[in-house]
């Protein structure tokens, strides 16, 4: 990722969660221009990575691969990417002036390629090209100062020209960059990982069509559970059916929203290729706007949806708290320390004295009888002692069988935005679906406190 320097960031490299545990180093070649940070493959060796923001001149350039070129990266493999603001050959496009490559900044480009042995991926039989897209920077003009060319570039070293991948030139954004983000894959040894857990979507429940649609999951072909099933169990399967059927309308959700943005995708990528051949095309200019100013209000939604969602909801994962889930609510709380304690002999104050003091006490809290004045009095009260019993009406009240009505105020009181318990059934659920689920809820729960427990699970 590579900015201007005006606002004061030149690069920067984001690391996922998953990947934080492989970082072996990372630091800053040359300052606003370069960065690098090194990996422990998962199948084996060191990986280096290093971003570029190239400056424009030539001049100013050949220092930069010069710098690269003494840099003490001790790796077995090499990928260096960004905005080398270089093209060539056919790539150069119109009207780029200093981005040509003079003789002195030559030397220093050979000298850095050589050191690492790196190859532009974009020219290798092993990387597919997912895209007919040859440019990474179109600067919007018309006429004879239209200029688009391959600004930005991926350098991997042998071993991952071997191993292959692909890379895409996708489609730009004009209100974000100039540039068009330039996606590598490079294939691993390890296989894929599983798929991600899924969270119970509650924003489907704010639809008509699908909260039906997930009730009738809850309800599934019988009402009521067969003679050999009870309550429990078929309480059990209804909630199995509703995540169920979460998932898969989530999964609908996000297939029709990404067809949605592939469509404007698609015609950015079409207007692109055909400034390739005329850079002056008014008329295809303007569909080109009209789509990537479409394509951006469809990230913006999305970038707004994520912002307004609870953290609650971003942390129902799986079927338990997640680490993730403690570490949210942790932040900035400090552990409360005891500092020190007042003894019969007195205080103490030493870290060690208080943990063996505290040690001596828990191991003989129930280990004998102790001799404290008024314990034999006290013990005698607490067994003497007999609860009142209650009135005949409140026992009657108590014993009498649930109604539909106290399900009702149950579910009223549920809390909203909380973490999914081990059901996977968020509380919004149930108040969204209150009337449909109520009633089989009282007969699950009747026959539970008549017949037995209900199931563990």
């Amino acid at each position: 990722m590579g900015t201007s320097q005006r606002m004061s960031i030149g690069t920067a490299i984001l690391v996922d969660k998953s990947t934080t545990p492989l970082v072996k180093d990372h630091g800053t070649l040359s300052a606003w221009r370069a960065q690098y940070i090194t990996f422990q493959a998962p199948e084996g060796g060191i990986l280096t990575i290093v971003n570029i923001y190239a400056p424009n001149s030539s001049n100013d350039r050949a220092p930069l691969w010069w710098k690269l070129s003494q840099a003490d990266l001790a790796s077995d493999n090499y990928i260096v990417g960004g905005d080398f603001n270089y093209a060539e050959g056919k790539n150069r496009g119109k009207a780029l002036g200093e981005s040509r490559m003079l003789r002195r900044e030559a030397a220093a480009w050979h000298q850095m390629t050589i050191h690492y042995g790196l190859t532009n991926a974009w020219n290798l039989n092993s990387f597919r090209k997912m895209s007919r897209k040859d440019f990474t920077f179109d600067n919007g003009r018309a006429g004879p100062r239209s200029s688009v060319s391959r600004l930005d570039k991926f350098m991997v070293s042998q071993e991952i020209m071997e191993r292959g991948g692909r890379i895409e030139t996708a489609a730009s954004v004009r209100k974000l960059s100039d540039h068009s983000p330039l996606v590598m894959t490079v294939w691993g040894n390890q296989p894929p990982p599983e798929n991600p857990p899924h969270y119970f979507d509650i924003s489907l429940l704010a639809e008509e069509e699908l909260r039906k649609e997930m009730v009738a999951a809850w309800n599934g072909d019988q009402e009521r559970p067969p003679s050999n099933q009870g309550w429990p169990a078929w309480l059990e399967a209804a909630i199995q059916r509703v995540t169920s059927c979460n998932a898969r309308l989530t999964k609908d959700k996000r297939r029709a929203q990404g067809k949605h943005a592939r469509t404007h995708a698609k015609k950015v990528q079409l207007a692109e290729i055909q400034l390739q051949d005329d850079s002056a095309n008014m008329e295809v200019r303007e569909i080109l706007s009209d789509a990537q100013g479409k394509l951006a209000e469809i990230f913006q939604d999305s970038v707004a949806r994520n912002r307004h969602l609870s953290p609650s909801t971003w942390l129902r994962y799986g079927n338990t708290c997640s680490r993730t889930f403690f570490d949210f609510h942790w932040v900035g709380k400090k552990k409360a320390l005891i500092r020190e304690l007042e003894t019969e002999s007195g205080t103490v104050t030493s870290q060690r004295d208080l943990t063996d003091h505290i040690t001596d006490f828990y191991k003989h809290l129930y280990a004998s009888e102790a001799d404290t004045v008024g314990l034999e009095s006290a013990r005698e009260q607490c067994w003497s002692s007999v609860l009142p019993r209650v009135s005949e009406d409140t026992n009657v009240f108590l014993t009498q069988e649930l109604s539909i009505s106290e399900i009702f105020k149950a579910i009223n009181v549920l809390p909203k935005g909380k973490a999914l318990g081990h059901d996977g059934l968020p509380m919004e659920f149930f108040h969204a679906c209150a009337k449909d689920v109520a009633p089989n809820l009282l007969n699950a729960f009747t026959r539970c406190s008549k017949k037995g427990r209900p199931r563990p699970s």
